[in-house]
């Protein structure tokens, strides 16, 4: 008579399931925090490239959020360019000045 009574409250129980997804914390975003880099270049007119992504005219950046590591920054002045490499930490403010006057 027992397993009857259980094998019944079983089929009776209701069947559910509870889904769990992680919501984005502040802890989590310090956890895959990128780097900054702000950009101080002139005249405002170059063209400035990050990875090889046209960013856009130097008179129209301010900074760029990028992933921690080495990167390749090209300027391109009318006929003049110039390619530099960079690296930006976890976290990390990176100030990026160039003249292209000078």
């Amino acid at each position: 008579m027992v397993r009857t009574s259980l094998l019944l409250l079983a089929l009776a129980a209701p069947i559910f399931a509870i889904v769990v997804r992680p919501i984005p914390t502040r802890a989590a975003e310090t956890r895959i925090a990128r780097g900054v880099i702000q950009w101080e270049v002139s005249p405002g007119s170059v063209v400035v490239y990050l990875d090889r992504e046209r960013l856009g005219a130097a008179s129209d950046l301010t900074s760029t959020r990028t992933a921690p590591g080495r990167h390749t920054i090209r300027l391109v002045n009318g006929e003049d360019e110039t390619e530099l490499e960079v690296e930006v930490a976890k976290g990390q403010v990176l100030k990026f000045v160039f003249d292209f006057s000078e």
